[in-house]
C-alpha cells in the first residue's frame, strides 16, 4: 500500500490561498506614474502635456514635484476638449508630496497646467510626476 505525501498537496493549497490574497493588493496599487520634466512655470498658466487617467487603480489622478519647488504652485487637471477645470491643487513651496487633482473614469483624457502662486516669479527647470 502507498502513502501519499501530504506535503504537495498542502502546498497546493497555500499557494493557492497565497494567490487569492495577492490580487486585492496588486490592484489597490495598480496607478500609471509619468515623469513630468523642466516643468517650467510662470504666474501664467501654460499646459504641459495631455495624459489619461488608468484603466486600473482608483481613477485619481495626483502630482508631486520631485524637486524641491521653490514656490507655492498651482496644478490641475483640464478637459482635453475645452480646458475646463476638472480640478486643481494648490502646493506649497518646498513640497514634494502627492496631491490629489481630481477623480475621473478610466482611460479619461486631461490636460496637466500649472502656474507658480501670484507674485512668485517663475521657475524653471523643475521635474514632477503624475500619479493616475
Amino acid at each position: 500500500m502507498r502513502v501519499q505525501r501530504p506535503t504537495a498537496v498542502a502546498l497546493a493549497l497555500v499557494l493557492a490561498a497565497l494567490g487569492t490574497c495577492a490580487i486585492p493588493v496588486a490592484a489597490a496599487s495598480a496607478f500609471v506614474y509619468t515623469d513630468i520634466i523642466d516643468f517650467n512655470l510662470t504666474e501664467t498658466t501654460r499646459t504641459y502635456g495631455t495624459y489619461s487617467i488608468s484603466g486600473v487603480g482608483d481613477g485619481s489622478a495626483s502630482y508631486r514635484w520631485v524637486d524641491d519647488p521653490a514656490h507655492s504652485t498651482v496644478i490641475s487637471g483640464n478637459s482635453c476638449i475645452d480646458l475646463s477645470l476638472y480640478g486643481k491643487a494648490t502646493i506649497p513651496a518646498h513640497n514634494t508630496g502627492y496631491f490629489g487633482l481630481f477623480t475621473g473614469s478610466p482611460y479619461q483624457c486631461f490636460a496637466l497646467r500649472g502656474r507658480t502662486a501670484t507674485g512668485a516669479g517663475s521657475m524653471s527647470n523643475y521635474d514632477g510626476r503624475i500619479q493616475r
